[in-house]
């Protein structure tokens, strides 16, 4: 084996133990179910050509491929228990090639022959077994013990061979009984979940149920978790005298546990797909998030000839749902307003879960589209997530659209301030201006977010309240936030207004201190001004260099032409801007005396004294395209910037360079046309480190 190849082993078993952690022990995962996947496939992938085919090396020093976990060990102060039996995990199957797989492995293994090779869906043979379908809750596993009609423990799946005393937390989980009928000794095997509109009344506190439901049944305070509205459900366990795990679930039924009423026993590769596109299907209407579906060879003695592996049965695997896509419904569309005045569109949603991702909200981009793609409140919708981007309704399933859904019309006057709304091209717009409050919560947000002054903590609901509170207004408001609250009434000051206390308030008045040292370009970006965003933003501060000269330039009356001379200010900006300042000059005055609004200087050592020496970089346009090695974009923006270049998002003939890293896009195709040159990371780094 290759040092390359066990070297990438160990680096991708590290980076999915730090996750195994994140999501098992501190329930705040950095990344989705649909990264995490991936991840372990690629770890399945480099194991399978470490392995030579199945067989393990002899020269393996650590036992990579067999010494695989299970969850990840707890490190909670809940006292630690050791499972009666391991409590595994599943295998995935993401493709029905590996659904197809999974039944041949086993049936080969048990003795029958099944073949679907070349065959069609409708020729695929029956199953010699009967295979048990059932919704794949996303919650927290757990076992539990009952003996002489009482249980006895409960406890987190942890690594599998120990995990979490919950016996406690888990009384608190609603339905759970305390005593049973039955007097002999079985274990049950679940799922402890949150249903989503109980997840919902939470609030902020969890990115999704399932970090919901394992932060709350993980509490050092039992009553926390009574207050959470827990449920669970039984999908197996342990007990003498049954065959079969349908059977199984019917007695713990029978008994007082909650079980899903979703399990079906099937036979044949056509019900086990129609089960699969039903459960897809409904997902959104489900109470609870499912994110796949599990199947499960329904005879407890094949349970036992298949085995397991070091992390998995062989007789069961979780079908995951497409991690990027759902089906969902919009329960309304919801009027999101800009700034600037700009109404968009936005779905609400049953919640679904997309990636990991409990998505509630989904862009609906403008109206023209709500008519194009004939969207309807009411109507079924494929949702898509990519990343960090905000989620979208990509289209209507027709046929599932009731009948006398009517069709969506426009909003004609503001939902906020109920002012007229006019279309301006393709967009609709309020009219109300100042006398909409949500034109002014979402400016003055804009002013405190990481574009603009950055303050730390001041998000927009927080504004919202304090904006409803009549503490801020203007932007001169934030500024002198801490001296207007100590004028009012103690009863009335931030630190006693519901949500806040004495520690945020201090932290808020704090944060705005450090951030009243401002470089000209953000100062100018955190005002809001229409078609004047943080690249325009730049040029004009550079151009300018600072805030007096930029103000005392726009009383000339040539400031508009000077404006469209920098490079990259189009028409509507230079027009925006110089409205802007002519109209608001009181306001920037008095924002600005509450700052320090820092000279946008061109750094040190930019180029030499000799104006022979300049860097080759400097006054260049570039563009910068696909995804570079050896240092971010942010990062090599940086130092083109440092060395005077002007950095463009769009290409044009007046661009100078081209900087093309891996999966560049069709930008070096329009460089070509245009005749820019195009130069890869290897010529991008000799160009910084020249000077000529």
């Amino acid at each position: 084996m290759s040092t390359g190849l066990f070297n990438k082993i160990q680096k991708l078993r590290a980076e999915i133990s730090k996750h195994d952690n994140l999501y098992y022990n501190e329930s705040s995962p950095e990344i989705t179910d649909h990264e995490y996947d991936l991840l372990k496939r690629s770890l399945a992938e480099l194991e399978g050509r470490y392995s030579d085919g199945g067989n393990i090396r002899e020269n393996d020093p650590q036992n990579l491929v067999e010494n695989q976990t299970v969850g990840a060990p707890p490190i909670s102060k809940l006292p630690k228990r050791q499972h009666q039996r391991r409590m595994l995990s599943l295998d995935n199957a993401f493709q029905w090639d590996d659904v197809l797989a999974f039944l041949k492995r086993t049936s080969n293994s048990l003795g029958y022959q099944y073949d679907t090779q070349g065959k069609l869906e409708s020729d695929i043979p029956a199953f010699q077994f009967d295979i048990i379908c059932e919704p794949k809750m996303d919650g927290v596993s757990f076992s539990a013990t009952y003996n002489k009609g009482s249980l006895k423990c409960a406890i987190t799946r942890g690594d599998g061979n120990f995990g979490e005393d919950i016996t406690a937390n888990f009384l608190q989980v609603l339905e759970v009984p305390r005593t049973v009928s039955y007097q002999k000794e079985f274990e049950i095997r679940g799922e402890v979940y949150i249903n989503k509109l109980d997840f919902v009344a939470l609030g902020d506190s969890f990115s999704n149920p399932r970090n919901a439901a394992s932060g709350s049944l993980r509490q050092l305070d039992p009553s926390i978790t009574g207050r959470r509205r827990l449920r669970y459900c039984v999908w197996g366990g342990y007990m003498d005298g049954i065959g079969s795990h349908f059977e199984l679930l019917q007695f713990f039924r029978s008994i007082g546990l909650q079980t899903c009423a979703k399990t079906k026993r099937i036979q044949n590769f056509i019900e086990l797909r129609q089960y699969y596109n039903e459960m897809y299907t409904i997902r959104a209407d489900l109470p609870y998030d499912i994110d796949g579906v599990v199947y499960k060879i329904d005879n407890l003695s094949f349970e036992k000839l298949l085995g397991e592996s070091a992390r998995a049965p062989r007789w069961a695997i979780a079908h995951k749902f497409p991690g990027l896509e759902a089906i969902s419904k919009i329960e309304d569309i919801l009027t999101q307003i800009s700034r600037n005045g700009v109404l968009t569109p936005v779905a609400k949603l049953a919640p679904i879960n997309i990636g990991g991702v409990l998505v509630t909200r989904a862009t609906l981009h403008n109206y023209n589209d709500i008519r194009k793609k004939d969207f309807r409140i009411g109507d079924v919708v494929l949702v898509k997530r990519a990343g960090d981007v905000i989620p979208k309704v990509v289209k209507v399933l027709l046929d599932r659209r009731r009948p006398n859904l009517k069709q969506y019309e426009p909003p004609q006057t503001c939902p906020i301030c109920q002012s007229i709304v006019i279309d301006v091209d393709d967009a609709k717009i309020c009219s109300g201006g100042e006398k909409c409050d949500a034109q002014n919560i979402e400016k003055l947000t804009h002013f405190v977010s990481q574009n603009g002054l950055d303050i730390v903590g001041f998000g927009n609901k927080q504004i919202e309240d304090l904006y409803n509170g009549n503490l801020i207004k203007t932007y001169s408001d934030i500024l002198e936030l801490k001296e207007k609250n100590d004028a009012l009434s103690i009863t009335d000051r931030i630190e006693n207004r519901k949500g806040w206390g004495q520690k945020s308030a201090n932290n808020l008045f704090a944060a705005i201190e450090r951030s009243r040292k401002v470089p000209l370009h953000k100062f100018i970006t955190a005002l809001g001004i229409n078609h004047v965003g943080e690249e325009s933003a730049k040029l004009i501060a550079k151009h300018y260099v600072s805030l007096d000269i930029l103000e005392r330039s726009s009383e000339v009356p040539c400031f508009f032409d000077e404006l469209q001379k920098i490079h990259g200010i189009g028409a509507k900006t230079a027009e925006s801007l110089a409205m802007f300042l002519r109209d608001n000059k009181v306001m920037i005055k008095r924002v600005g005396e509450g700052l320090y609004v820092q000279n946008d200087v061109e750094p040190e050592n930019l180029f030499l004294k000799n104006e022979d020496e300049l860097h080759p970089l400097y006054k260049k346009i570039l563009v910068f395209t696909g995804t570079l090695q050896k240092q971010t974009r942010i990062e090599a923006i940086k130092i083109a910037e440092n060395f005077g270049a002007i950095i463009a998002k769009n290409l044009t003939r007046k661009t100078d360079y081209l900087v093309s890293g891996e999966n560049p896009g069709s930008k070096v195709a329009q460089a070509a046309k245009y005749g820019v040159k195009t130069i890869n990371e290897y010529e991008w780094q000799d160009l910084v480190q020249s000077r000529s």
